[in-house]
């Protein structure tokens, strides 16, 4: 009797170093970098905020959106139709509108976690935000006032539609993000690698409804001056913020007169795509495709600002629970490297490792670092010989 009673018993499960430490210090973390990211008077250091402020009451008042601009700042660089929406926030005082649009940015991530948590995670909502909130990423997404969570609401609506094989709402809500940011038309081959008509066909649709609700309130000429604005915001590249190989190529060639950028940019960019479409064709994993494209697109496009990294944070949290273990060890290695305070690089060094580190920018290594996490994982899911319901 006693011999049955054991073995009906549970096992009382030993807690994991995760569950004792790893968890309460990177929810702590995450508190402490949202604080520092929210002190002092709304609209007092969202400086990109104030661009976006500063446009919208351009357009409010009949005049060009994109010109003038203040030249520390740079222009607007938000499409014709976000425009037009974000200005309605325009109408309301600075300090407000600041805490309005913080208050909409928190709300999408509350939303996307719980998107996220619900689908690959459950119960982990908590752990998902803290690890996103922890990271520079999200803290110069709140300080600066950025767009980076409502792009991640749509992207991961996008890749959520994906999984449950709903073609029509993964285009609608993807041709929303890329007509928002350009650089994910990155997933445009990789849909029609797959074939994937219908969703091809909603996505161009709503790229073109974007386009036109952007033609309606501003004509041709408002999209043709934010092209314009575009071509301005080529010299800050070399920003620490910006993790892409421009910038980093940018950023190598002051301490170094003897690299041809924009050659050294092509090679490296060539060279990592050509790497990543052959693990993803070998692996075929929605989940692994929709986490290494978002990373990929960062590196590559010119504007790849590290704040933009919270898009890819659904389908890295979904790859996860199914990683080898060398590809959880990039990956955390990777997270680290973009949890580093942007105040420690600013002391660059410019000779050896903290030349690379510092004028490199540790984000760019932190991206590096989880593409090839991505890719890691994509080589042992190839080898796998049941794909998941999630499989192409």
């Amino acid at each position: 009797m006693q011999l049955e009673a054991r073995r009906r018993s549970p096992e009382k499960i030993p807690a994991s170093w995760w569950t004792v430490y790893g968890f309460p210090l990177v929810v702590i973390g995450a508190c402490i970098v949202t604080a520092a990211a929210l002190r002092g008077r709304p609209g007092s250091s969202t400086t990109d905020f104030l661009a976006f402020y500063q446009s919208g009451r351009q357009f409010l008042a009949g005049t060009d959106p994109y010109f003038p601009f203040v030249s520390a700042r740079g222009p607007n660089l938000n499409p014709p139709w976000i425009v037009l929406l974000m200005s309605q926030l325009c109408r309301a005082p600075l300090p407000v509108a600041v805490s309005l649009w913080w208050a909409f940015s928190f709300a999408c991530l509350a939303v996307t976690t719980a998107a996220i948590a619900k689908a690959v995670a459950p119960g982990h909502g908590v752990a998902i935000a803290s690890a996103m909130l922890v990271t520079q990423a999200s803290y110069s997404n709140i300080r600066l006032g950025q767009v980076a969570w409502p792009v991640m609401l749509l992207v991961t609506l996008a890749w959520l539609a994906d999984r449950a094989h709903r073609p029509v709402v993964c285009g609608c809500a993807l041709g929303f993000a890329i007509a928002w940011k350009p650089f994910l038309l990155l997933f445009v081959p990789y849909l029609l690698w797959r074939r994937e008509w219908v969703a091809l066909t909603t996505l161009f649709i709503a790229l073109a409804a974007a386009f036109f609700i952007g033609l309606v309130a501003m004509g041709a000429a408002g999209w043709v001056s934010w092209l314009a604005a575009l071509r301005h915001n080529v010299g800050w590249e070399a920003h620490l913020l910006n993790a892409s190989l421009a910038g980093f190529v940018s950023r190598m060639s002051r301490a170094s007169t003897l690299w041809p950028p924009r050659v050294v940019w092509s090679v490296l960019a060539g060279l990592l795509m050509l790497v990543s479409a052959w693990r993803l064709t070998t692996s075929r994993r929605v989940d692994v495709a929709w986490a290494a494209i978002p990373l990929l697109a960062l590196l590559i496009s010119p504007l790849g600002w590290i704040h933009y990294l919270p898009i890819a944070a659904g389908p890295l949290s979904a790859m996860v629970r199914t990683a080898p273990r060398p590809a959880i060890g990039l990956g955390v290695a990777g997270w680290l490297l973009v949890c580093n305070p942007l105040a420690w690089m600013l002391p660059t060094n410019e000779s050896g490792l903290g030349m690379l580190l510092t004028i490199g920018s540790s984000y760019t290594w932190g991206i590096v670092l989880l593409v090839a996490a991505v890719l890691v994982a994509a080589s042992r899911s190839s080898s796998m010989p049941n794909a998941p319901s999630t499989s192409v």
